[in-house]
């Protein structure tokens, strides 16, 4: 189930990376530089988030890995569908 969690995290962030690219080579420089200073925001806070969640449900426990990487997918596809309707 570990390894599950994980791979759905590497295929959302994989499709995190396409979006991404796609939306930042359509933005003028001023977008993207707004672009890139809001995605390293949202990368800050995406591992503290999910440690946070993870320690709460499972702290110790076995099961924290997979609550981990569950939550760094659900949060990745979260930015997916936040990057499609992105504006500055």
């Amino acid at each position: 189930m570990n390894a599950c969690a994980e791979l759905n995290f590497n295929a959302a962030d994989k499709e995190l990376n396409e979006v991404y690219k796609k939306l930042k080579a359509s933005l003028t420089p001023t977008k993207q530089a707004a672009l890139v200073q809001d995605e390293r925001k949202w990368l800050k806070s995406l591992d503290a988030g999910c440690h946070k969640s993870a320690n709460g449900e499972a702290e110790g426990g076995s099961m924290w890995p997979m609550v981990f990487w569950k939550c760094k997918a659900d949060t990745t596809k979260l930015r997916v569908e936040a990057l499609r309707h992105w504006e500055p």
